[in-house]
């Protein structure tokens, strides 16, 4: 059960922790946002949210700083985590209408990947090696999306279906750069 107690204890109880706080204020937003009377409510909750969900954000790389796990153990691991923010927020803020706001956040997120993902994977184990085919489709996906991100940047009506292809895509990409940091491939079912 989260309780005030769990905070501050270990780094994977403060995730839980922080997640549920963000959970229940992200849920906040959405119900106060169908009730016009409440819209100062939905405004609290919106930011609070957005700060829990930063702070949130900032937990989920602390319980992966294992010194037994070398993969995990390094500075990567945060840069990875925050910029899974930038790339899946900045996709879903294109999405939603933020298109500028988000498709920046996205080309940063991006290029920041595509310009650390070298150095992370040169300071992996040979077992690990076997993870590049999987970081491979995610810095390929990631490269095409860029071009679809600058063209929302460059212009006003890029069509909602693009959009949203290239949304999904970039969840595939992410969801590739997660069984590869996590060895998914390596778990026997």
């Amino acid at each position: 059960m989260l309780t005030p107690k769990a905070c501050l204890c270990s780094p994977m109880s403060n995730e839980a922790f922080f997640s549920g706080i963000f959970m229940a204020l992200a849920f906040g937003t959405v119900v106060f946002s169908f009730f016009e009377k409440f819209t100062k409510l939905k405004q609290i909750c919106n930011l609070a949210g957005i700060i829990a969900g930063l702070v949130f954000v900032w937990s989920i790389p602390q319980v992966y700083y294992i010194d037994t796990v070398a993969n995990w153990n390094t500075h990567y691991t945060a840069l990875q985590m925050w910029m899974t923010c930038f790339i899946g927020g900045g996709a879903l803020a294109t999405l939603i209408g933020a298109h500028k706001l988000g498709a920046l956040f996205f080309i940063i997120g991006a290029l920041v990947i595509l310009a650390t993902k070298a150095d992370y994977i040169s300071l992996l184990n040979t077992k690990a090696i076997d993870q590049t085919g999987f970081w491979g489709i995610q810095l390929v996906i990631l490269g095409l999306s860029l071009f679809v991100m600058a063209a929302v940047v460059l212009k006003n009506n890029i069509p909602q279906t693009t959009l949203v292809a290239c949304t999904v895509i970039i969840f595939v990409a992410e969801l590739s750069g997660r069984i590869a940091f996590y060895n998914l491939w390596e778990i026997t079912m």
